[in-house]
């Protein structure tokens, strides 16, 4: 796959088209956030099937990047703490404590709050 094959895939938020401006009064934490999910989900999913791990390594570099600002940048509610929890596990993939049986429930209502917050309570 060739980069620019890749890059066409890559989510407008993470590139800093616009995608990622602020929906009402939104924190810096869920400001980056909403672009670290993006470039994760991205990353995480088909776009890159086939790619080295070369090819992978700026995006996962960018995801890095993007988890750091989040937890450097000052929570200011309870929601921004569930989004530094969900970012820093890379949606629960590492959490290492208890295989699961009890980061599961926490990661699990980590995700519900940010969900709700950026989708039902912003539209």
């Amino acid at each position: 796959m060739n980069r620019r094959a890749v890059l066409a895939g890559l989510p407008a938020v993470v590139l800093g088209t616009g995608g990622a401006q602020a929906q009402g009064s939104e924190s810096p934490v869920m400001m980056l956030f909403r672009s670290w999910k993006a470039m994760f989900d991205f990353v995480e999913g088909p776009a890159l099937n086939g790619c080295t791990a070369a090819e992978r390594a700026p995006f996962h570099e960018r995801e890095t990047d993007l988890v750091r600002q989040i937890i450097e940048a000052p929570a200011l509610d309870a929601l921004d703490v569930c989004a530094k929890l969900t970012a820093f596990t890379c949606d629960g993939q590492h959490f290492a404590d208890d295989d699961g049986l009890l980061s599961d429930t926490i990661l699990r209502e980590a995700r519900a709050i940010t969900n709700i917050h950026r989708y039902d309570e912003i539209h």
